[in-house]
């Protein structure tokens, strides 16, 4: 794995006990070590914490002073994004007022501040609405008067809205900067089924959202089970794909902080998650990264309620293999394949998984739908999502090479863990014929 040092060392210094001894260590932000650094801080998600972690403990000083340029550049850019972000925000929820359409915004800023302490620590890319399915017509106008479009409507999915494209997305591009053109996600329902996966999420978030005020403006949201419910189904989806962000693990791992012993909390959030395998795998898988990767304890309830997942093959990958995948370049690692029996109950959908990792399709590999002004800037478009797809495809043939290696580690693993399985077994039996 490439800048291993590096990111173990931005992770110990984001753990509940952080621990920022090996911050010296930073490669020189101008090398090449140091951009590959630098861009999986970006990819990540954990740039501008990593940075307000060092202040927080007052050691900008102790690292050098092209790492606290780049760091504190990066968190100067993100405030202006993020301020013009919640300048979009407040007319989105007038408009959806105006066209009396009830939707409830999801993640971004609602995340503010369960789970994320202030939203200047957050790179948001779009926003998300959820409405119920027949109000999904009024919301779809309501955007459309806001500036907003959309090829066509998903009636059980995402709708993907956005605003013309004046500017083409290309890899020298500064994420922080304001937008040059945005994105509205509308949702029908928690969870997007995929035809690898069912779950069973509950149906009634629009009816159990809570009113509040997001700077002046009337804001619906989720209910703080079902936000919680929410973003770990959203990890998860994006595990499936073979990646997701570490920022979003840690903002998890945040809110593990401020409710972990909130005893009536969690017995709301199991009812409302239900006794579903499918649902207490997702949730075993997620708060199995946080465990292991930020070394946050799970809490007790939680625990006992998805041990029945927790146990078996998925503990041993997660101890064997959950740290490096979480940490792995985008676009991800194939590794988690090798737990799609654990992940994915019917043995059908289980191949069609593997098939679509293995060899994923173009709607897997696209920039995104966008509408554009002319017809140069659809063909620059198209251009910039074939150097995409060349980008992912070279990645992938390089994970495929590298998973035959990964098949005999995780046989190996599994080997050894049932051999320690037998010991133990053997140890608690001879322990009570010596005690007869």
């Amino acid at each position: 794995m490439r800048n291993l040092r590096f990111k173990e060392i931005v992770l110990a210094a984001l753990r509940r006990e952080p621990s920022l001894g090996g911050i010296r260590a930073l490669p020189n932000a101008e090398s090449g070590k140091g951009h590959r650094a630098l861009h999986w801080l970006d990819e990540s998600g954990l740039a501008l914490s990593f940075w307000r972690q060092l202040e927080k403990f007052g050691e900008t000083r102790r690292i050098a002073i092209d790492w606290q340029d780049a760091l504190r550049a990066r968190a100067a850019q993100n405030l202006k994004r993020t301020e013009e972000m919640k300048k979009e925000f407040r007319r989105l929820l007038r408009t959806f007022g105006e066209c009396g359409v009830r939707a409830v915004a999801m993640k971004g800023f609602t995340l503010v501040p369960d789970f994320c302490e202030d939203a200047h620590l957050r790179h948001q890319v779009d926003f998300d609405f959820l409405v119920e399915p027949e109000a999904l017509a009024r919301a779809a106008v309501a955007l459309c008067a806001a500036g907003y479009s959309a090829r066509h409507l998903e009636s059980i999915g995402e709708t993907c809205f956005t605003t013309p494209l004046r500017h083409i997305p290309s890899h020298s591009d500064n994420v922080y900067e304001v937008q040059r053109h945005r994105q509205v996600d509308l949702h029908v329902g928690i969870w997007e089924e995929s035809e690898w996966t069912s779950i069973m999420a509950p149906a009634d978030c629009v009816k159990r959202s809570e009113v509040r005020s997001f700077e002046g403006e009337k804001s619906l949201e989720l209910s703080l089970e079902d936000k919680f419910l929410l973003h770990v189904l959203h990890i998860y989806r994006h595990s499936l794909r073979s990646w997701a962000r570490l920022s979003w693990i840690l903002e998890l791992c945040r809110f593990l902080d401020l409710h972990e012993t909130e005893e009536a909390f969690w017995n709301r959030l199991v009812a409302r998650a239900g006794d579903s395998r499918a649902m207490k795998s997702a949730f075993a898988f997620v708060l199995g990264l946080a465990e292991r990767v930020f070394h946050r304890p799970l809490p007790g309830r939680m625990r006992a309620w998805m041990s029945e997942a927790l146990r078996g093959p998925l503990e041993v990958w997660l101890d064997n293999f959950g740290c490096e995948w979480a940490l792995s370049d985008w676009p991800g690692s194939l590794s988690n394949v090798l737990i799609a029996s654990e992940l994915i109950g019917d043995s059908g959908m289980q191949g069609t998984y593997w098939r679509s990792r293995i060899w994923p399709r173009n709607a897997q590999t696209s920039i995104g739908d966008v509408e554009c002004a002319d017809s140069s800037m659809r063909l620059k478009l198209q251009l910039a999502r074939m150097g995409y797809v060349a980008q992912r495809a070279l990645l992938h043939v390089r994970d495929l090479c590298r998973l035959p290696v990964e098949q005999r580690r995780w046989t190996h693993a599994l080997e050894a863990s049932g051999r320690r399985a037998c010991h133990a077994n053997y140890g608690y039996r001879r322990g009570i014929i010596w005690k007869h």
